[in-house]
Order: structure tokens, then C-alpha cells, then sequence
């Protein structure tokens, strides 16, 4: 198993609420896998705090489709642990006339714009799994704390579902990772 851990309690903007607990959440992760199941810490990538910036989340997902360590159907754990956001997608966006509404992840350095939208966090998960497989699980813990729950299915727009509780989602991940 390869995972992917990204904690953010401290934001470099003064317009995002800083957190308490992401982090800790992240490392709490990180001694699950190791501790637990037997992964390899160097097999391990964290991004914590100001580690977590766009550039860095974005050069990570490229790491790990890049990564010839991990076969093709391999486990990999992509865990998100910091703020997100919903806000109303462009004018030039919206295809039927209608306003809709984006979620995005946010980065460390957020400013406006530099949000991580649900649409390229999916597609860099697609671009993963046409190189690895389709054996990636990607939870999340943010102020909408969701999991794609067709993600495997790479449609481009992944119906949401809340994920309730790191440790619940622990002992699913237990029994579902194929490592």
C-alpha cells in the first residue's frame, strides 16, 4: 500500500478559519497504516500544514501516478484532512442555464482561485488510476467531509456521500483495501 496524507490546521490567508485537530487526524492516519497494517512509512507521503500548499497537493497525485514502485492495481490511500468549500461555479460554466455549485478542497495558501475544485481532484485521481488501477480510496474530513462514492466508474461528475468519523472509516478501510 502507498498512501498519500494531507493535514492543514494552520492557513496562510486570514480569510480561512485556521483548524485544531487536522493535523493530529493526519498523524493519527499515518500511525493507523503503520502501526496497524504493516505499511512501510516510506511508502508514506504527508503533507502537513504549509507542506499542503495547491502546487504541493497537485505535485503529490502526479507523484504517485509516477511512481513505479506501485504496480497496477495497488493499494493507495489518498486521505484530505483541512477545509473545503462550495461556491457557485462560473457563468461560462454553467452548460443548462442554470447556477450551480463547485466544492473544492483548500490548500494551505489559499487565495481566491487557488482552491483545488472536486473536478481537478477527480481528474487527477482518473489520471492515477488509468496508470495504477483502480484500487485508490479516497476519504476525506473537511467542513464538507465527503468521499466520491463512484469514483471508480470515472465519471466525470462523482455523485457525493458523507463519510462520518476517521475511526469508522479506519475499520472500513480495514476490511476493504486490497493490500
Amino acid at each position: 500500500m502507498f498512501a498519500l496524507i494531507i493535514g492543514i490546521d494552520i492557513y496562510k490567508s486570514n480569510d480561512v478559519a485556521d483548524l485544531y485537530g487536522a493535523v493530529s487526524d493526519a498523524r493519527a492516519i499515518e500511525s493507523y497504516l503503520i502501526d496497524s497494517l504493516g505499511v512501510d512509512k516510506s511508502r508514506i507521503l504527508m503533507l502537513l500544514n504549509e507542506e499542503a500548499t495547491r502546487r504541493g497537493i497537485i505535485n503529490a497525485l502526479v507523484a504517485l501516478r509516477d511512481n513505479d514502485d506501485i504496480k497496477h492495481g495497488g493499494a493507495i490511500l489518498i486521505y484530505y484532512c483541512g477545509h473545503g468549500r462550495e461556491a457557485s461555479v462560473l457563468d461560462e460554466w454553467a452548460t443548462d442555464g442554470t447556477k450551480k455549485r463547485i466544492q473544492s478542497i483548500i490548500p494551505q495558501d489559499f487565495d481566491e482561485g487557488k482552491e483545488i475544485t472536486n473536478q481537478t481532484f477527480v481528474w487527477l485521481i482518473e489520471d492515477i488510476m488509468r496508470k495504477r488501477g483502480d484500487n485508490i480510496v479516497c476519504p476525506g474530513e473537511r467542513i464538507f467531509a465527503y468521499i466520491p462514492n463512484n469514483l471508480f466508474s470515472l465519471d466525470p461528475h462523482p455523485r457525493l456521500r458523507p463519510l462520518r468519523g476517521v475511526w469508522r472509516f479506519l475499520a472500513r478501510l480495514t476490511r476493504s483495501l486490497r493490500c
